[in-house]
């Protein structure tokens, strides 16, 4: 079946550079005809830090549509097409965006390629096999244990488990500032060294603005009258442990699947149990489940966004992204 779907993606490929030549405009360019270096991000957030970084010698080209989730994408040929033409590829890794992975696998072209949570220590997540216990998942986090991995670093004794680190790293800016954009920086300078001076001189103004916008959320947060919360899947962990938030429960079981009634139950015991005026739902995904479990325990529905858009209004930037989820977070933890 694998194979069979690389000759249909290889097949439309060859369509699509077809149609090109006869008019109908491909995705992106071979190469951007003004010389500045191709980047092609899987997310919004890590195609913004790497607009920031390549400034006006840079293309930088988003794959993921706004509203979409990357734990559930399929690439489609006009991916393809903008793949084939990137001097940098930018990912996130650990499994949250490997997709991509189906399209660089099709096209031969030299870019540099950068998982950006390569050699991080990442926070655990724990996804099962169909028929396996979740217990491992629920218990990491209902009860917010976790162990520090890195990423596909190999747990024994979960059987037939498939472990990754959290992915969502970018949610913390301290980890965007120290980890995340000298690893973009390094890959536009080893695409174009020619302007490694002036991708490093916005890298250093990129990572003041960051260490301000920390501080302010640091100061923001300090001020929640409560501090644990509800979201729909567990992609806040990152920022939770910077602030000092907890994640109390996730309306999602694991990522992907439908919520039973029984998680659900569980949701609104915790809910209450720890004054969640709130449940974070998120515009990638559906909120009718995480309207069931407001509307059990005398909640509301807030919508918190990880990823964003260049359409997307207010949340346009990684800056204003972030400013827009703490503005939601203050809304629904006051008491």
């Amino acid at each position: 079946m694998r194979g069979m779907v690389k000759y249909v993606l290889a097949g439309l490929l060859v369509f699509l550079g077809a149609a090109a030549g006869c008019g109908i405009p491909a995705a992106a360019p071979e190469k951007d005809p003004d010389g500045k270096t191709v980047v092609v991000a899987t997310i919004f957030p890590l195609a913004d830090i790497a607009r920031n970084i390549g400034g006006e010698r840079a293309e930088v080209i988003t794959l993921l549509p706004a509203g979409t989730s990357p734990h559930t994408f399929e690439p489609t040929p006009r991916q393809m097409e903008q793949v084939s033409g990137a001097d940098v590829i930018v990912q996130v890794g650990a499994g949250l965006d490997d997709w991509v992975e189906k399209l660089t696998g099709l096209v031969d072209n030299d870019a540099v390629r950068v998982k950006v949570t390569d050699g991080m220590v990442l926070r655990q997540t724990v996804h099962r096999c169909a028929g396996e216990t979740q217990t491992g998942y629920e218990h990491l986090h209902v009860h917010g244990k976790q162990r520090q991995v890195r990423e596909h670093d190999p747990e024994p004794g979960h059987g037939h488990g498939h472990e990754y680190g959290d992915p969502h790293v970018w949610l913390d800016p301290v980890l965007v500032r120290d980890e995340i954009t000298p690893r973009i920086c390094q890959a536009l300078c080893t695409a174009a060294p020619a302007d490694a001076a002036y991708f490093a001189a916005n890298l250093e103004s990129f990572q003041a603005e960051l260490t301000v916008l920390h501080e302010e959320l640091a100061a923001r947060v300090e001020r929640f009258e409560n501090r644990h919360f509800v979201t729909y899947h567990s992609a806040w962990g990152y920022f939770a442990d910077r602030y000092g938030l907890v994640e109390v429960a996730t309306v999602e079981e694991a990522p992907g699947k439908e919520p039973s009634p029984g998680w659900i139950a569980t949701v609104v015991e915790l809910a209450r149990a720890h004054g969640a005026g709130a449940i974070f739902a998120e515009p990638q995904f559906s909120t009718k489940a995480a309207e069931v479990i407001a509307n059990e325990y005398g909640g509301r529905v807030l919508i918190l966004d990880p990823l964003g858009g260049e359409s997307v209004p207010g949340r346009d930037s990684y800056l204003r992204l972030m400013r827009y989820n703490v503005n939601i977070l203050e809304e629904g933890l006051r008491r």
